[in-house]
């Protein structure tokens, strides 16, 4: 296995607990937040620092150390990191912090453990780099190369099953896992060689045990430590916890679990299989990761290692891996190597003209506000700098802000003027109607959350800490206003009144005193919001309010926590609480058009991402009706109702739904999908539309015609056009009934293919198959025999198909789909797409650089010959004769014998590639990160590089004709691709350069690719060659004629492959291991490697090349060996 990805998702870290092979002390255990005393801590010899205090001084290490020492990265990810810069210890939490949290913070400082070490933080770019908010998450695993190899996710204080209530505790963090661990589990890194840990903190108190059982207080060879008695909250252990642990090398539905008194246990202690405990994963980590030296010499920390007396906690063994280590099987995956790695130029790159969006441009981001100033004209605003606007009620555009900050409220005091507030006391104005932007002057810096102008040119700006901003001039200048809440305003309000010094206001939310008890309130103004009294205080956070009417008379409602509402009747100087919904749902959004008549929207569940929640009111909130819809799943944040019978409503992942009969029901208007699509293909290369795919909410898509194309993907979703991928006619997202795939919701379909235009199949997570017979118009589940993930799927006639999956999967079908055979392939490695010139010839690509090819249907399945440990996405064989393979770091190969041997391509770029496509043999596409799309037309001996405009991961691709295709990617981006495959002449690899003149009636020197034209005083250059790689030397011609002047032959055909010659790769600076895979596909040998010094007693992991001969670009006779120097690999 290579260097791994690892990723431990934990909920409660505590700070020094076992995961970093800290003992507790009194200090920790309290989490108080001091610096460990004596500065100079004495180590016992287990490795423990004797003293108290939970900040540690730089000479106690911990595996983040560990790992920079050998030249590997890691991250931590923390839930809610930086939302409040100032208790969170700084945006990135690297200064000292506080316990404990704010009311409107779920970051919880103890439960970041990277930052109570002096060895991370002390350096403050170096802890910025590491210890990170988790919304970086989903960009770094978007590659192998971009995913540390270490990675620690936290979750904050509400989705860390550490709520008091245990029901909605396992309802917030079973939700967590089901938005985090299916992206870990589909990216790159993880199936190419990764793990995931699931686990918890302590187990305090255990439903049906008696309290002092070892199972609270303590298990499996827990040891006190030097500085605590009870290392445990009530005994000497944290009690008996649960650990989920998933990879491709793990026994599926392996379980441990204590039982009696096995041998292993001792007076003291147990240990080995079914006692397994925090030290035994710290311990498993270093030994993956091959650390040295550590408390016990062996490269393991404190209580990880083996210490006097103490033979250590054990390692995972073969009882959890059956394909790693000393648990490796014969068969197992590809040996040993760095991933791909290049130096090749990346993306975004600028637009060229040749991609049209067919999806809005939109980011898809949470939205966090909506205002409407008509029926059919809106703004929404949201997360980095979105502003969308419809001027039909239909269709929305994106209008640049010039910001990247979020904007979390807009307000129009008519048509044309509006504002809108965000992060760091951003104010916007607009003059045109949101269509440009200008900064006003701000006198705050907290972060704004709500803003409202409908008393214009009086204007109320809220926001965190209790800000409040006040303008008496519709925004152009803001004075601070005296709120005397602690605590953020969520919204704020004012009724029209007759001067702006009389106008009542109102504003909601968790306010709280010095000690950050939340104590909800409702606050109010009868001065234009120059002073403010508080008006109810109901013990439920408000977070939305909305007034009908004018004066002294205007009907007013608010809505908050567990569904509850409050109304008034005289524009919110006085408030009564009403029953609201069933104390489930919170309400974030509410907009009156009348006296009584309200929408209301927000949450199903607690705020925590539980769904949709929609009710209406016709007696100001008294009493509300439930609304259904499918028009979306997502949490609703915001609601607009320009008049009675029109709505509008916004939500997380760019969601916006709209409603013409008063809320009573709802239309989408965007997908409202963040996640990526991921692939693409036709039925027919001359099949002029295509299906798209999403990762996480689309994966994979098929066009039945040239009008009709549909989707599928998570929760049994379907996107849908009927006017063909090349149409200006947005995709739809309906949901499929639950009848059809019964575990829908928690299951991902990845990716559908259709032999025919009515014969369809689809495969996803937990071995799920799914067919239709009618071109998608219904769907029915099928058996495969496998409760592994099935990743690809192909269809080379009606009733043939060929799936694959996780650990080498491979199934077979003789009838459309609806009964699987398993056939054998020799890898356990995860095989991620499969593609077949006939129902006899397929070839199957996935991690570790695995190619398996059959040509007999499948009865046998050889490996193909690559020298490469890349990840591989995606394969395309249009032929026998022409396969291309696609992958990590700009990683292209081609097969000319249906994928028994494969060379390398010179893609030119380094992005990651997803998705590879070919209309015809030689014309083919190939789309990635980073907006990246390559088109070739010589079967990939050359290839361009097209420019979308857009930085967004285009996941998937398909070309049903040379001259279109249609790339879908992140963000439910969908583009029209014009491929622009460039001459011969343009094309990597082109014509050489002409060789310097010889020397009279001599033949010139030859020039660096392609035979050397004629000599003579003849000697015109030759015509340029075919698109390729550099060719090899030209040979000397013949002598020319005596006395004569012999001009240099130019360089003549470009066009041999570099699988003909060694061209002599980029060495310098890669590891060994590397290298050699570097100038195995480059067709070149290698000496024996020359140590420096300081190399000489190093192992090849830890040696990078220093020096190469000859340099890189040098053409060489096939097998030529390049001389290399190593030196030791300082790089952390």
């Amino acid at each position: 296995m290579a260097a791994p990805s690892l990723v431990a998702l934990v909920a409660g870290l505590l700070a020094v607990g076992p995961a970093i092979a800290r003992a507790p002390n009194p200090s920790s255990q309290s989490d108080s937040s001091v610096e460990f005393s004596p500065s100079g801590p004495v180590v016992d010899p287990n490795g423990q620092a004797v003293g108290a205090g939970d900040v540690y001084p730089p000479n106690v290490k911990t595996i983040a150390d560990q790992l920079d020492d050998q030249g590997l990265t890691w991250k931590g990810y923390m839930e809610d990191l930086g939302s409040d810069a100032g208790w969170d210890g700084g945006v990135d939490g690297c200064g000292r912090q506080a316990t404990g949290n704010q009311a409107d913070d779920e970051f919880e400082a103890k439960h970041d453990p990277f930052a109570f070490f002096h060895s991370l933080v002390d350096v403050p770019s170096y802890c910025r780099g590491h210890n990170v908010a988790l919304t970086a998450l989903a960009h770094d695993l978007r590659s192998v190369a971009t995913t540390p190899n270490y990675s620690m996710i936290s979750p904050g204080i509400i989705n860390d099953g550490h709520e008091d209530d245990a029901t909605l505790s396992y309802l917030t963090a079973d939700r967590f896992l089901r938005s985090y661990v299916p992206m870990i589990l589909a990216s790159p890194a993880f199936r190419q060689d990764g793990m995931l840990v699931v686990t918890f903190d302590e187990s305090e108190t255990v439903a049906g045990v008696a309290t002092g059982t070892d199972q609270v207080t303590s298990c499996c060879n827990e040891l006190p430590g030097p500085n605590s008695p009870l290392p445990g909250v009530t005994g000497p252990g944290g009690g008996r916890v649960g650990a989920l642990i998933l990879s491709p090398f793990v026994k599926p539905g392996g379980l441990d679990a204590p039982g009696g008194a096995p041998a292993q246990c001792t007076s003291a202690t147990c240990t080995g299989p079914g006692y397994y405990n925090h030290y035994s994963l710290l311990r498993t980590v270093e030994d993956i990761f091959h650390t040295r030296g550590g408390t016990d010499g062996q490269g393991h920390l404190g209580f990880a290692g083996t210490g006097p007396g103490y033979a250590g906690p054990g390692t995972f063994g073969c009882d959890v891996f059956d394909n790693f280590g000393p648990c490796l099987s014969p068969s197992a995956a590809p040996g040993a190597g760095d991933t791909a790695s290049s130096d090749a130029p990346t993306g975004p790159r600028a637009a060229d003209g040749s991609a049209t969006w067919r999806t809005p441009a939109l980011g898809s981001d949470d939205l966090r506000r909506v205002a409407c100033t008509s029926a059919t004209t809106c703004l929404a605003v949201g997360v980095g700098g979105e502003l969308l606007r419809t001027s039909n009620g239909t269709s929305w555009v994106a209008s640049p802000t010039g910001t990247g900050r979020t904007l979390n409220a807009v307000a129009c005091a008519d048509a044309s003027n509006c504002l809108t507030v965000g992060a760091g006391g951003l104010i916007l104005a607009s003059a045109d109607g949101g269509q440009t932007w200008t900064r006003r002057p701000s006198p705050s810096t907290a972060e704004l959350l709500a803003v409202d102008c409908h008393a214009a040119p009086l204007c109320l700006a809220a926001g965190a800490g209790g800000t409040l901003l006040r303008s008496a001039d519709a925004g152009a200048t803001w004075t601070p206003q005296s709120s005397n809440a602690t605590q953020a305003l969520l919204d704020v309000a004012c009724v029209p009144g007759a001067v702006p010094a009389s106008t009542r206001c109102m504003a909601v939310g968790p306010f709280g005193d010095a000690n950050h008890q939340q104590i909800p309130d409702i606050l109010s103004s009868a001065d234009g919001g120059q002073s403010w009294t508080v008006t109810m205080s109901g013990g439920v956070r408000m977070s939305s309010v909305s007034c009908s009417g004018a004066g002294a008379t205007a009907t007013c409602v608010a809505g908050g926590d567990r569904g509850l509402t409050a109304r008034s009747a005289d524009a919110g100087q006085t408030w009564h609480a009403a029953n609201g919904t069933d104390g489930t749902a919170v309400l974030d959004g509410v907009s009156c058009p009348a006296a009584g008549q309200c929408v209301l929207v927000g949450d199903a569940s607690h705020g925590f991402s539980g769904g949709t929640a929609i009710f209406t009111t016709t007696d100001a909130g008294q009493s509300l009706t439930k609304r259904a819809t499918k028009a979306t799943a997502d949490r609703l944040v915001s609601v607009a109702c320009p008049g009675q019978s029109t709505c509008f409503a916004v939500g997380d992942r760019g969601t916006i739904v709209a409603s013409s009969d008063g809320g009573a029901s709802w239309s989408s208007q965007s997908p409202g999908s963040e996640s990526p699509l991921a692939s693409v293909a036709c039925t027919g290369r001359n099949d002029p539309s295509c299906f798209t795919d999403a990762e996480t909410a689309l994966h994979s898509v098929r066009c039945l015609s040239a009008t009709k194309c549909l989707a599928v993907g998570n929760g049994g979703l379907i996107a849908s056009t009927f006017d063909g991928y090349a149409s200006s006619s947005l995709w739809s997202l309906d949901a499929t009934p639950p009848s059809v795939i019964p575990t829908a919701k928690p299951t991902a379909l990845l990716d559908v293919a259709c032999g025919s235009a009515d014969a369809c199949v689809a495969v996803g997570q937990y071995g799920t198959v799914v067919t239709s017979s009618d071109g998608g118009g219904s769907w029915a589940l099928a058996p495969s025999g496998t409760t592994n993930t099935l990743a690809g799927v192909t269809c080379p006639s009606a009733s043939v198909c060929f799936a694959v999956g996780d650990q080498g999967v491979v199934l077979h079908s003789g009838d459309g789909g609806s009964t699987w055979t398993a056939q054998f392939a020799p890898t356990p490695a995860n095989l991620n797409r499969v593609s077949c010139v006939d129902t006899q010839r397929c070839v199957a690509v996935g991690a570790l650089g695995t190619i398996v090819a059959t040509g007999d249907g499948g009865m046998t399945w050889s490996p193909g010959s690559t020298a490469t440990t890349a990840y591989l996405a995606d394969v395309a064989c249009p032929d026998a004769a022409h396969c291309l393979a696609v992958g990590a770091e700009g990683t292209v190969l081609g097969s000319g014998d249906l994928g028994q041997t494969w060379h390398a391509q010179q893609s030119g770029v380094g992005d990651e590639l997803y998705s590879v496509s070919c209309s015809s043999a030689t014309a083919c596409a190939v789309s990635g990160s980073a907006g990246t799309i390559l088109t070739t037309a010589d079967g990939g001996k050359g290839w361009t590089v097209q420019g979308t405009g857009t930085d967004r991961a285009l996941r998937g691709l398909a070309c049903p004709a040379d001259s279109g295709c249609v790339a879908v990617g992140d963000l439910g981006s969908a583009l029209a691709i014009a491929p622009r495959p460039a001459s011969s002449s343009e094309s990597a690899g082109g014509s050489g350069s002409p060789g310097p003149s010889g020397p009279a009636g001599e033949s010139g020197p030859p020039g660096p690719s392609g035979p050397a034209g004629a000599s003579g005083a003849s000697g015109a250059p030759g015509p340029g060659g075919a698109t390729g790689p550099p060719g090899p030397p030209g040979t000397p011609g013949p002598a020319g004629p005596p006395g004569g002047v012999g001009r240099a032959g130019s360089a003549g055909s470009g066009g041999a492959r570099a699988g003909a010659r060694c061209v002599v790769p980029k060495l310098v600076g890669k590891r060994l291991a590397r290298a050699r895979q570097l100038l195995n596909l480059a067709h070149c040998g290698a000496e024996r490697p020359r140590r420096e010094h300081a190399a000489r007693h190093l192992p090849a992991r830890r040696l990078v090349i220093a020096r190469q001969r000859p340099s890189a670009g040098t053409v060489l006779a096939r097998g030529a060996r390049v001389d290399v120097t190593v030196r030791a690999d300082r790089r952390r």
